[in-house]
């Protein structure tokens, strides 16, 4: 059951509004939609932008009404709705990104997916942007369309046949990408992922080369906790140029969530929400040795003895009264400090001035685990 919007291949099924025809090509024509403004209807059939030897540039409309926003949250843009272009090449448009989008609540008419289109006679092939080829024709893209975002995902697949393990060549292809930012006012995200082999430095994890920590100015992590009784994962700011340092990482968990399409069929996908700060970082879960049973066990008796002290201490008690408490009924510091941060326990300040600090269990929520990290 595809999802989808816009124009799209012959033959395949529109549980989602159909685009309006373009003058030269209708719904089923999948051709480019070119000078179109930033509430993305409409359009020609034009290319986008003309490429060599035959290539264009295409830009499919995703529509689907009366969704929230194309962009949405604190910044510049927020109230301002404005079309965000997606170069997807893992995932499948009809049956995993429009659903996952929708369910979001993206506004579906502002999400333009981009891929490239080659000629030879009556044979068209269609392949993904390349960094090094078609930077000309995405720059006259963003501009055509007002674009504030471009994401590509994954960002390698638009440096195919490029050698990334010599010295400067993923600096050469990603400069372009900053000037592009710098000219036209937008944000490029691009996704990457780890290596399988351990390391300490999440930056120099990133698959491919790690030419890639030296250039972005800012990079996120994202690591499973395998501890998590919740199933949540981190999220961690690991490079800014822009943000303090300081940044605290994010506790998020993947929820179910359904996409209804047109025909009232129902797809089941997952659907991103953030549970609240995380003392603890991506760097520190790369890191991690897997939790056998037992530590796993006397990790959920420590919790368990921490959470009855602060209740029958009255829900607050003096850091050191509780370590040496702890570590009286034979808990380790380490110990208890992880089990302050599984519950929920907040540090604060004492009172008075030259005061230590305080651990106190969250505001009408003894027991809630994961609250805080």
């Amino acid at each position: 059951m595809p999802f989808l919007g816009g124009e799209a291949p012959v033959g395949v099924d529109l549980p989602f509004e159909a685009g309006q025809e373009s003058e030269g090509g209708g719904a089923g024509s999948c051709r480019a939609v070119g000078g179109v403004g930033p509430g993305g209807v409409g359009g020609d059939a034009r290319p986008a932008a003309a490429l060599g030897r035959g290539n264009a540039l295409v830009v499919r409309h995703r529509r689907r009404s009366g969704v929230g926003l194309g962009l949405a949250g604190p910044g510049e843009l927020a109230g301002y709705p404005a079309p965000v272009m997606y170069v997807a090449t893992e995932d499948s448009w009809e049956y995993t990104l429009a659903p996952r989008l929708a369910a979001a609540g993206a506004d579906l008419d502002r999400v333009l997916a981009v891929h490239t289109e080659s000629r030879l006679g009556d044979e068209v092939a269609v392949g993904t942007v390349s960094l090094s080829v078609d930077m000309p024709a995405l720059k006259a893209a963003v501009q055509a369309t007002g674009t504030r975002v471009v994401v590509l995902d994954a960002l390698l697949s638009a440096m195919t046949g490029a050698d990334l393990a010599k010295q400067g060549v993923v600096r050469s292809l990603l400069e372009p990408l900053s000037q592009l930012v710098q000219e036209c006012g937008l944000a490029i995200v691009g996704i990457a992922h780890f290596r399988k082999s351990a390391g300490t430095d999440p930056l120099l994890m990133i698959s491919g080369s790690a030419e890639f920590g030296q250039v972005v100015r800012s990079a996120l992590g994202f690591a499973r906790d395998p501890a998590a009784e919740d199933g949540s994962c981190v999220l961690s700011l690991i490079k800014t140029n822009l943000a303090p340092m300081g940044t605290r990482s994010l506790r998020y968990c993947i929820k179910p969530a359904s996409a209804e399409a047109e025909d009232g069929r129902s797809a089941s996908v997952g659907r991103f929400e953030l549970v609240g700060e995380s003392e603890q970082t991506v760097a520190e879960l790369l890191v991690a040795v897997p939790v056998s049973r037992d530590e796993q066990a006397e990790r959920a008796e420590a919790q368990e003895w921490l959470r009855r002290y602060l209740v029958e201490a009255g829900g607050r008690a003096e850091a050191g009264t509780v370590i040496r408490a702890a570590e009286a009924a034979g808990l380790s510091r380490d110990q208890v400090k992880k089990a302050r941060r599984k519950i929920g326990a907040r540090t604060t300040k004492a009172g008075f001035a030259g005061s230590g600090w305080e651990w106190v269990l969250s505001d009408g929520d003894e027991g809630a685990e994961g609250a805080h990290e």
